[in-house]
């Protein structure tokens, strides 16, 4: 039987790209045997997991079904093999976040994390009022993601949907700030990070065939991308992709860093972010 160290050793080693940002939320969420945590668009099950068997309750909540029931049967694997302690308790739920204040009571979470799905959210504004209306007032609110200044947002909220057809929006510094504000919460405090990928590793990790992807972002957002798709399967989604971030002009390229690691591959790196927040009264 593992103990807890040994559980969190090889999590950490599964997890070894994720490890700072973990780091900055076990800093920041300072969880306790006593909270009650939201996960929102939980994913991979990354927050469920880390955070599940330090704190009293978690749920984590995503629209996609399918992840629901993988991180069900993978919870339900760790708790048989007694690989968690015994207070581990994760409890998955297909909900989208806009729709998080008709599930829960108000004023019902100690804290809540958007690991990397804000720029998920289908309708901000009710996501972020139903957020609020969950969490307690102090409550925290914890949110990873990155952001795009202005000369980049636009074509990398491109590059972003072709990689996952359910980006919708990615915002910029300013925004998040003004977004939290609007909604009760004071921004406390920040840890920056600069975030680096190999770029044909990340084409890669595109899943599905060409029409599959441009299929799905059609009926995702009718419209916003059909004259770029229908351009870019001649050649190739990745392809086109790819010719199109190495090929940005200099003020884009400043705020997504290409770096030649020689033959013909290439790194980029982008600004990411893990802020806590806590609700106002």
């Amino acid at each position: 039987m593992s103990d807890s160290s040994d559980f969190m050793s090889e999590y950490y080693r599964n997890q070894a790209a994720s490890k700072k940002y973990l780091d900055a939320l076990l800093t920041l969420a300072t969880p306790t045997v006593h909270d009650v945590v939201l996960d929102v668009g939980t994913g991979s099950g990354t927050v469920c997991f880390f955070l599940g068997e330090r704190i009293n309750r978690i749920y984590g909540i995503d629209p996609n079904r399918d992840l629901i029931v993988k991180r069900r049967k993978e919870a339900q694997e760790l708790i048989d093999k007694r690989e968690v302690l015994p207070h581990f308790n994760v409890t998955f739920l297909e909900l989208a976040a806009e729709d998080v204040k008709e599930q829960f009571k108000q004023s019902y979470f100690d804290t809540v994390v958007c690991w990397g799905y804000v720029h998920h959210f289908r309708d901000l504004d009710k996501a972020m009022e139903s957020i609020r209306h969950v969490c307690k007032p102090e409550g925290k609110l914890i949110v990873f993601d990155a952001f795009f200044p202005e000369p980049i947002r636009d074509f990398w909220e491109l590059a972003s949907t072709i990689h996952d057809p359910s980006t919708v929006r990615h915002h910029t510094y300013f925004e998040y700030m003004e977004m939290l504000r609007k909604n009760s919460f004071m921004p406390k405090l920040i840890y920056p990070f600069r975030h680096s990928m190999d770029l044909d590793k990340w084409l890669d990790t595109i899943k599905g065939e060409d029409e599959v992807v441009a299929n799905d972002i059609r009926s995702r957002l009718p419209g916003k991308y059909d004259a770029w798709l229908e351009q870019a399967q001649q050649k190739g989604l990745r392809q086109t992709l790819r010719e199109e971030i190495l090929n940005l002009d200099e003020e884009k390229k400043v705020f997504i860093t290409l770096r030649d690691l020689g033959s013909n591959r290439y790194e980029f790196t982008y600004d990411t972010f893990v802020l806590l927040a806590t609700r106002n009264e």
